[in-house]
């Protein structure tokens, strides 16, 4: 029988069976061979805080307003991305083919019948890991690209999850002078060495602003990318670039944020704060930059060997351990980076 990760009710989970069905028209079945989550974004509901609390996104308006109804509640499905197999196709599919390998955008479960389009073939040379990589990937290069990143900036990541591992590289990527790591996790820390940054702080032992700014000669950053939620990160990452420099904020941050404080560096520095986010569409490169293009392009720096996956999707579990190992993201930061799962073993 096949099972799917769920949250049944706040800050729990479960593995939970499912009947599955035969694809219909326009459908394929795929078996599920590797799937991982999204631990920043899915934190938010995990834990019961649905975006925007008692508001919703008007895609109309572009603006939050009151719900006409509650926000829909759990039981709530977990995970991100998955590949697999084709193990079925309804009729009229022309474009799948039984035993071809598969990756997309769904949760953690054994099996997905889904339309064709949710499907997209495996290039060749694109490992599991890289795949399910490709989604904090265009975070990442939309977030670096909107903030006009140049050869010889001074540059850093305020928080070192998946997002921020991979900006860190494409930071590297981009010929910067100087690129700062900062997070509170030794291990994430350690790992954004490796991966390229020349610097790695813990904010909670240093004042990161004043720090930086020695690092600079007293300039400060041109560019600070906030990917931890935190809204001490945020105001850490003002303090720390330049006059007129630009901070790409692309974490969401939380209901219980406070107010933030925009006088002193904010005010002063002229600082330039901007939202980043890869699935807004359009950007403002488009047509040039389409949303297709830039994951097409996250998927060739992977292809190509430019970006370390591999490094990032851990720990890797067997899918029957799903429920236990997604209950100790939050307690055990220290091993748990980007949780990635085994089916069918």
């Amino acid at each position: 029988m096949p099972f799917e990760l769920i949250a049944p009710a706040p800050g729990r989970t479960a593995l939970r069976s499912y009947i599955e069905t035969a694809p219909g028209e326009g459908e394929a079945l795929v078996r599920t061979e590797f799937s991982a989550c999204k631990h920043g974004t899915e934190a938010h509901l995990f834990h019961g805080h649905a975006p925007g609390g008692d508001r919703r996104y008007d895609p109309e308006q572009r603006l939050f307003v009151p719900r006409d109804q509650p926000a829909p509640g759990f039981p709530i499905q977990l995970g991100n991305m998955f590949v697999g197999r084709v193990e079925a196709v309804g009729p009229g599919v022309s474009s799948l083919s039984v035993g071809q390998r598969v990756y997309g955008w769904s949760g953690s479960r054994d099996s997905h019948t889904l339309p064709v389009a949710r499907f997209h073939p495996m290039p060749d040379g694109l490992t599991p890991e890289q795949a399910v990589c490709l989604d904090p990937a265009e975070f990442a290069l939309d977030a670096v690209r909107a903030a006009g990143v140049r050869l010889g900036d001074r540059a850093a990541v305020f928080g070192l999850g998946a997002i921020g591992l991979l900006a860190v590289q494409m930071l590297s990527l981009c010929g910067t002078s100087l690129v700062a790591a900062i997070d509170p996790v030794p291990s994430r820390r350690d790992l954004s060495l490796r991966l390229g940054a020349h610097v790695a702080l813990d904010p909670r032992h240093h004042d990161v602003g004043l720090e930086l700014r020695s690092l600079t000669q007293g300039n400060g950053l041109d560019v600070a990318l906030e990917y931890s939620g935190a809204p001490a990160a945020l105001q850490a990452a003002i303090r720390s670039v330049g006059y007129a420099g630009t901070v790409a904020v692309g974490a969401w941050c939380g209901p219980s944020s406070p107010v933030l404080q925009l006088g002193e560096e904010f005010h002063m520095n002229r600082t330039r704060i901007i939202s980043t986010r890869a699935c807004s569409i359009p950007v403002e490169e488009e047509p040039r930059w389409s949303y297709v293009r830039l994951r097409e392009t996250a998927r060739d720096l992977f292809i190509a060997g430019k970006l370390d996956a591999e490094s990032l999707v851990t720990p890797i579990v067997p899918f029957d351990q799903a429920a236990d190992a997604y209950a100790r993201i939050d307690s055990e930061p220290e091993r748990f980076l980007k949780l990635g799962f085994r089916h069918g073993s």
